[in-house]
């Protein structure tokens, strides 16, 4: 009882499974004390956790003065960026510190622990790999065009380019209700930070040579960032067509209509799945790429790089949607492999590397960020769980609610990626920034092999698309995995009734 009443009050804002094991955490400890929690969800609210009231956010001031609170810490670690400063400046205007948990991809590494709370203005991941200054200083006033816009990368790029104030910000995206909310956030966005915005929405096929370079010319756009793509691995091995459309042609299309509207820069968004690729996705991946360096060595007036990413959390190409989902619905949890490794990185750090290697580029680079140890995906797995207040049921805790499952490695998946393909590797002067030049093939080759995947792509010849991929991608190593994994349960007991 006296452990309890040691160290300052604090408020915690978020009473889901985090902000509960948050409360035990810093019960733990001296430097604070939790005495109540403020929730957004009506269900949560006037009810108590671990004895603590939960207040409607309606009722905060009313909160802060009935517990004499000076100090909220903020348990939202997956929280989007503009909902997090909504709720800081809120509660900056009443006159309270504010401090937050680490980030998700800290807590799911294990590199931090809910108990390492920090000022909510700390210096961010963001700010740790790009200069704010030097980006504003390339891209104020510029007018810069992102395909793919309304993807999870694609929109948190236009939200960073959006606050560098480019002369005009050009959204390029074919999914209608994508680019109608990315237009209602970017605007809304604005407005509250008082800032104005020039910003042209185009509902568009980035792979429609003619429409791009009408786009491209008329908004008299200097900067391209190519981020349309298919990027989920199982669905490409089945549908070979569309990876090779996508992720291929519409690559090749786009630099086309981009250098004949005297366009400056073109950055292309690509993954470690294109590092000796065992999947389509990873190959068609890699053919694209090499469209960019192979340009890049010829005579062409555009500066060109490439950026290649880790798995990005939270992106919809992400496992830990899935895993959130499964959690809900009380589990199993599915697992490829209990050896499979993944380097992540967040969408934030993800936008904020794409816009430094357009700072950076000189022709033909490949540009990566220095990772973290990789991270087990079974370790991702049980600390997700564990945030969620549960427990992961096995052998050793027969009375946990959630079990893992391993279903084995999927059709072109590996266990563990790469980010680089040689040792031609430098340092850029910035923080964790890697830049590489890679060995690519000839223009002559690709523009035959781009001539081959539309024929293909025109015969609906899946078998002669991969063929193509092959001879492009001379170290693509096909998966020998014939048909679905058997799903197998490792370690994991059933609960008495």
């Amino acid at each position: 009882m006296i452990a309890r009443l040691t160290g300052e009050p604090v408020i915690i804002y978020g009473a889901g499974s985090t902000g509960a094991l948050l409360a035990r955490a810093l019960r733990s400890g001296r430097r604070y004390r939790p005495v109540a929690f403020i929730d957004e969800d009506p269900g949560r609210t006037l009810a108590r956790i671990d004895r603590l009231p939960v207040y409607p956010v309606q009722h905060l001031e009313q909160a802060l003065f009935r517990h004499r609170v000076r100090r909220v810490i903020l348990s939202l670690p997956s929280a989007a960026d503009v909902h997090r400063r909504r709720i800081v400046d809120q509660l900056q205007a009443l006159g309270v510190a504010v401090e937050t948990v680490p980030p998700i991809d800290e807590l799911l590494a294990g590199r931090r622990g809910l108990e390492d709370v920090e000022p909510v203005d700390a210096r961010s991941a963001v700010e740790a790999i790009a200069c704010p200054e030097r980006l504003h200083a390339d891209l104020s006033g510029a007018h810069v065009a992102v395909t793919g816009a309304g993807g999870s990368i694609g929109r948190e790029l236009c939200r960073q380019i959006a606050r560098l104030a480019p002369g005009r910000l050009v959204l390029i995206e074919r999914n209608e209700h994508n680019l109608y909310e990315l237009t209602q956030l970017l605007r809304w966005e604005a407005a509250r930070e008082g800032r104005a915005l020039a910003m042209e929405a185009y509902l568009a096929d980035a792979g429609d040579p003619r429409r791009m370079e009408r786009i491209l010319a008329e908004a008299g756009v200097s900067a391209v960032y190519h981020a349309a793509a298919y990027k989920h691995v199982p669905l490409l091995e089945a549908n070979p067509l569309e990876a090779a459309a996508n992720n291929v042609l519409t690559t090749a299309h786009c630099l086309e209509a981009a250098e004949r509207a005297g366009v400056g820069r073109f950055v292309l968004v690509s993954t470690d799945k294109a590092v000796r690729p065992t999947s389509v996705m990873g190959a068609s991946k890699r053919a694209a790429e090499q469209l960019i360096q192979s340009r890049a060595q010829g005579q062409s007036a555009m500066r060109l790089a490439t950026v290649r990413f880790a798995n990005v959390l939270d992106s919809s190409g992400s496992v830990l949607p899935l895993f959130r989902e499964q959690i809900r619905h009380g589990g199993p949890v599915t697992v490829t492999h209990p050896e499979a490794r993944r380097y992540f990185m967040t969408i934030p750090q993800a936008a904020a590397l794409l816009l430094q290697a357009g700072a950076l580029a000189e022709g033909g680079e490949v540009f990566v960020l220095e990772p973290d140890e990789a991270v087990r995906i079974e370790d991702l797995a049980r600390r997700l769980i564990a945030l969620s207040g549960l427990r992961v049921r096995d052998t050793a805790d027969p009375q946990g609610e959630i079990p893992i499952v391993y279903t084995g490695l999927r059709e072109g998946e590996k266990l563990s990626e790469q980010l680089l393909l040689g040792e031609q590797v430098s340092g850029t002067g910035y923080r964790r920034i890697l830049r590489a030049w890679e060995p690519s093939q000839s223009q002559a080759v690709l523009a035959e092999g781009v001539q081959a995947l539309e024929q293909a792509v025109a015969e609906r010849d899946g078998q002669r698309a991969r063929a193509v991929l092959g001879e492009l991608v001379p170290e693509y190593r096909p998966s020998q995995q014939q048909g679905p994994a058997k799903v197998r349960r490792l370690q994991v007991v059933e609960r008495a009734s």
